[in-house]
This record gives structure tokens, sequence and C-alpha cells, in this order.
């Protein structure tokens, strides 16, 4: 995949509201999960988790 498709698959996602705050950089995606999608993601680890 091109930067060009993976850039419009980023506004997909975005407009679908699966990500928030998408952006592209030369070699990144970086962005967080939506609150909506949140839930299925992984989950997030806690200082108090022991590691």
């Amino acid at each position: 995949m091109d930067a060009g498709q993976l850039g419009e698959f980023l506004d997909q996602l975005t407009a679908y509201d699966w990500l928030a705050e998408a952006s592209l950089t030369e070699d990144r995606v970086l962005g967080r999960l939506s609150e909506r999608v949140l839930p299925f993601g992984c989950p997030l680890l806690r200082e108090d988790d022991g590691l």
C-alpha cells in the first residue's frame, strides 16, 4: 500500500469514527482508537500491574 492509499484509508477510519487524531508521517501511522471502539482494543497496562 502506498502513502496515498494509506492516507485515504486513514481518512475513512477517521470518518467512520474508528480512529481519532490520526496522522501519517513518513514511516508511521499515529493516532488513537476512538471512544466508540476503544473496548475492542487491547487493554491498557497500568503501573500497578507490576510491569
